[in-house]
């Protein structure tokens, strides 16, 4: 069953994927050396992915991320709380 708490606890991490995904594409970017030499820095990733694709490029695999989250809440709040309000 789920709470109030939980439902907003799901919509906090929807809310925090909005800033998680855009450095998470930084670092991935970053990591796997997608723009060769020219991506030295997280700096001038965010400026190559931006001049490439512009916002969008940011939010790649948003939507992915944010059903990884809801999953993982809704497994875990449920868990967590029904032994809880059993004792």
């Amino acid at each position: 069953m789920a709470t109030r708490g939980s439902l907003l606890t799901i919509h906090a991490g929807q809310v925090a994927c909005l800033i998680r995904v855009p450095t998470e594409v930084i670092k991935t970017r970053s990591q796997t050396s997608s723009y060769g030499a020219l991506a030295n820095s997280s700096l001038a990733t965010t400026k190559l992915v931006w001049k490439a694709d512009g916002l969008k490029g940011f939010y790649r695999g948003f939507g992915i991320t944010v059903m990884r989250e809801v999953i993982i809440s809704l497994a875990y709040f449920p868990g967590r709380h029904l032994p809880v309000d059993w004792i």
